[in-house]
């Protein structure tokens, strides 16, 4: 009870406890605002090139070519050729005289190496050959490439390229090239006589449908002997091609002495033919030369790398103006197939990018396909 008590007399003679106050928030300092950066913001990473995933790779240096100082002596040869090219000749103008003459070869050291394109549009053949020799070596070491043409399609499961190889005695290939040499250096020039009194002579025009292609090339690894010819036999442009036609009657027999067959291409070989694409690709837009452009790329499917994208991009290229130059929807499409096809289907095969067919696996418009090609490849 006394308990009781005491706790009631306490809690009622209590007063009440007003709450504490809460602490006072520090101030906040006032910061004054970051200035704009002048700088942009970072580039977003871009995606990888579909065509180049890596680097692409650099144009190789062309070998220096130094000019003549002085001139192989082929007088002899020289007087032979004449008389030989001036009855070849297919005269124009009744009583002309065929004047033949010989300009330099600057191969005045022995020649290291030689290198023959030929070929027929029509036969629908195109081969490459080399003979090669280091100094003193008593053999030439020849290789030949070559598509199987119209004539000698690939049978199932055979390689796409033809393939010749072999040694030929140097002795051999220097005594056709004493014919060839002076002969790749011939030129020829028409000269007709006075017109008679109140007359004029008969005049005669020839030409033919069998196109062919021919270009040699000699060194002796400073100099070097250059000419090449692509068209049609007629009366007009026999300046051009009798003496090359000439030098590959002389050589021609010796390369043609080994088989070209079906096979797989080495490493040098194939760095061979780049280096003969990349010669040739300038000259893919002359006059008649559709078909050894044509040739050239269906052979790099199967022989080139990616180090030709850029020539190959040249040739895409082409084809999309000649398509565009077109009158006419159908004639678009017969030249995109005709220009485009081949040289999309080399390009995926070098660049292991293919885009020749939608998600759905439907073929793509050929035009729209070269032109994200030339897009995505171009190196900026």
């Amino acid at each position: 009870m006394r308990a009781l008590i005491a706790v009631l007399f306490l809690g009622g003679c209590a007063s009440p406890v007003a709450p504490a106050a809460a602490p006072a928030a520090p101030a906040i300092p006032a910061v004054a605002p970051e200035a704009a950066s002048a700088s942009p913001p970072p580039a977003r990473p871009v995606g990888a090139n579909r065509c180049w995933p890596d680097t692409p790779p650099k144009s190789r240096a062309a070998p220096k070519v130094y000019a003549a100082d002085t001139c192989a002596d082929h007088r002899q040869a020289e007087v032979r050729l004449a008389k030989e090219l001036a009855k070849q000749y297919d005269h124009t103008v009744t009583g002309s005289v065929v004047d033949v003459t010989f300009a330099c070869d600057p191969l005045t050291s022995e020649v290291e190496e030689l290198v023959v394109e030929t070929g027929s549009g029509h036969g629908g053949g195109l081969e490459l050959w080399r003979a090669r020799r280091k100094s003193g070596q008593a053999s030439f070491e020849v290789l030949g490439l070559g598509n199987h043409g119209y004539y000698s399609a690939a049978s199932k499961g055979q390689a796409a390229v033809r393939i010749a190889r072999g040694m030929i005695s140097a002795s051999v290939l220097d005594k056709a090239l004493g014919t060839a040499r002076p002969a790749l250096t011939a030129r020829l020039r028409e000269i007709e006589p006075p017109p008679p009194p109140n007359g004029m002579w008969g005049r005669s025009f020839s030409t033919s449908s069998g196109n062919f292609h021919l270009a040699f090339r000699l060194s002796d690894g400073t100099h070097e002997l250059a000419r090449h010819f692509t068209g049609y036999p007629g009366s007009s442009d026999q300046p051009r091609y009798l003496g090359l036609q000439a030098a590959w009657a002389a050589v021609g027999p010796v390369f043609e002495k080994l088989p070209l067959e079906p096979g797989e291409a080495t490493a040098d070989e194939r760095d061979f033919f780049a280096t003969s694409f990349l010669r040739a690709a300038p000259r893919f837009d002359d006059d008649f030369a559709w078909w050894v452009r044509d040739r050239y790329v269906a052979l790099a499917e199967h022989l080139g790398s990616r180090e030709l994208v850029a020539a190959l991009l040249g040739v895409l290229a082409s084809g999309l103006r000649e398509g565009e130059a077109q009158p006419s929807d159908d004639r678009r499409r017969e030249v995109a197939k005709r220009r485009l096809e081949q040289p999309l289907a080399t390009l995926a095969r070098l660049t292991g990018w293919d885009p020749r067919k939608d998600d759905a696996g439907q073929e793509r418009d050929l035009v729209a396909v070269a032109r994200e090609v030339l897009a995505e490849c171009t190196v900026k």
